[in-house]
């Protein structure tokens, strides 16, 4: 078992740092390795082959129990293992959201600085904009590349404003239920 625990620290860094991505779907899930990190597992002496196997267990132990569906066939120490030291909560809420959302999820995002420039001198920014490009996909897909599309909004700096204040009270909302929700719990 100490093997396995080397195995799930290590694949619970290598997500952590970004070097894993998993996919949750809804009826399976996947996992990349960049050919970097493949060398980074070889370079410490872990084997490949039994590293693949335990993080496709960890994926499958970690789609099961944010499903709630645990087969008797998983060992209790495994999933133990598991949860100690990769599947936090932040973790299992994802999974639920990208397995079960019945919306559109955000699988990436990135950002673009543009300025806006007179059009009778080039030289003179009379604004600057953010744009927002967004890679979603509708969860129930059956493949990973399913029903994605790219989504790009620009944005004037007040309405930054607004989303991050809108994005703050919907964040302090979750908080404020799951802290409700656990003072329920602990009665």
């Amino acid at each position: 078992m100490e093997k396995y625990i080397t195995y799930v620290e290590l694949f619970s860094r290598l997500y952590k740092e970004g070097k894993i991505d998993i996919k949750w779907l809804k009826n399976s899930s996947s996992f990349r390795v960049s050919k970097e990190t493949e060398k980074e597992i070889e370079h410490i002496g872990v084997s490949r082959e039994d590293f693949i196997k335990t993080a496709f267990e960890i994926v499958r132990v970690c789609q099961m129990l944010a499903s709630g569906n645990i087969p008797k066939s998983i060992e209790q120490e495994k999933i133990r293992i598991i949860t100690e030291n990769f599947l936090t909560q932040e973790i299992l809420e994802f999974i639920n959201v990208h397995s079960h959302s019945k919306n559109d999820v955000i699988e990436g995002f990135d950002y673009d600085i543009l300025t806006k420039r007179s059009e009778k001198d080039l030289s003179n920014v009379i604004a600057y904009t953010g744009v927002l490009n967004f890679i979603v996909s509708d969860v129930y897909g059956e493949t990973e590349e399913s029903n994605q599309k790219k989504v790009t909004i620009e944005l004037s700096k007040m309405e930054i404003n607004k989303l991050i204040d809108k994005l703050k009270d919907i964040y302090d909302m979750i908080e404020s239920l799951e802290v409700s929700e656990g003072e329920k719990n602990d009665n």
